[in-house]
């Protein structure tokens, strides 16, 4: 399995609709993503469990997801859900 130094596996992620370790997470062999290579990466700080310049990561993430023509599946409220408990359980 690969590993990334200073990871142990027992981090919480989300992924298929549900939070697990991510020595357990696994994606799809035809995921878009995985085949075409399709994603986008944006960073909002996180300070004191709340994330930072919200407004701003948003118009990112979207503008970023239509130059791509990435459709997002989720609402800002629940992207935001998911967030807040990654955060919790970080």
């Amino acid at each position: 399995m690969f590993e990334i130094s200073g990871m142990s596996g027992d981090e919480i992620v989300y992924i298929n609709g549900k939070f697990c370790a991510a020595r357990d997470a696994a994606i799809s062999p035809f995921d878009r993503g995985f085949v075409l290579g399709d994603g986008i990466y944006e960073v909002a700080p996180v300070v004191n469990s709340k994330i930072c310049d919200r407004a701003d990561f948003w118009e990112r993430f979207e503008r970023s997801a239509a130059q791509i023509e990435l459709k997002i599946p989720y609402s800002r409220e629940k992207y935001e859900e998911i967030l807040y408990e990654l955060i919790a359980q970080g």
